[in-house]
């Protein structure tokens, strides 16, 4: 929904979607998946030029991806999200 709300050109909005979604499971989701949350976050504020908050949400994105072991239950379907993989997005920011 993030994404969404982003391209369709609210972004605050999205980045206020995309935190939200992080706090909510920051508790029980998988380290993947917060990490694609402040992926998402990261993308947000850097379209809305926010670039101090951009950065902050991403080296927290990258932190996640990096604390992730063999037994964190990360669901199958956002397996494609990896270290390599978040430097595409991530050269778009600014």
């Amino acid at each position: 929904m993030s994404l969404q709300t982003m391209l369709r050109g609210y972004p605050r909005e999205a980045a206020d979607m995309a935190e939200g979604a992080y706090e909510r499971a920051k508790d029980t989701a998988a380290p993947r998946v917060l990490a694609f949350a402040k992926l998402a976050e990261a993308r947000a504020y850097g379209r809305a030029g926010e670039a101090k908050a951009a950065g902050v949400a991403l080296t927290r994105s990258e932190e996640l991806l990096g604390s992730i072991r063999p037994d964190s239950h990360d669901p199958d379907w956002l397996s494609y999200f990896t270290r390599a993989r978040l430097a595409t997005p991530s050269s778009t920011l600014w």
